[in-house]
Order: structure tokens, then C-alpha cells, then sequence
């Protein structure tokens, strides 16, 4: 069973051509019992992911509501 699951994440910054996309169509999921690391090189997301989880989690409080087929749309200061 899916514990936190998401599917097509996206968080772009800037626009025109200093268009930045942390998250591209981003799906992730997690399983009961399940440990998760996230990797990968300077500049290439995992803050914003781990950012916007957490948004979700203190918005929604629950995190099997996340496995639903609900779509959840949150604006997300730029920093």
C-alpha cells in the first residue's frame, strides 16, 4: 500500500529564458515500510521535491489522501 504517492509534479522558476525546471514531471511513490533515498546532482530538484511534499503533508495532514485520485493544486512562494 502507497503511503505518499504523486503524480506529475511540477515547479518551474523564472520565465522566458531563465526558465528554470526543478521538477519536470515528476512521479513518486512510497510503500508502507519502504526507506527512500532521494539523489542526484547540485541544482537538479530534490530540495523542491522534498519542499513540496511537505507542503502536502501540512496541508492535507493525512498522507494516504495524497494516494487518491484527487488532483491538489498549491501555488508555492518562489524563494
Amino acid at each position: 500500500m502507497s503511503i505518499l504517492c504523486a503524480s506529475h509534479l511540477k515547479k518551474y522558476y523564472g520565465k522566458d529564458e531563465s526558465l528554470v525546471k526543478a521538477l519536470d514531471d515528476v512521479n513518486v511513490s512510497v510503500e508502507n515500510g519502504q526507506f527512500v533515498a532521494i539523489i542526484g546532482t547540485s541544482v537538479s530538484g530534490k530540495s523542491t521535491l522534498l519542499n513540496i511534499s511537505i507542503v502536502f503533508w501540512t496541508q492535507i495532514q493525512r498522507l494516504p489522501k495524497l494516494c487518491q485520485t484527487e488532483t491538489h493544486t498549491r501555488s508555492l512562494p518562489n524563494k
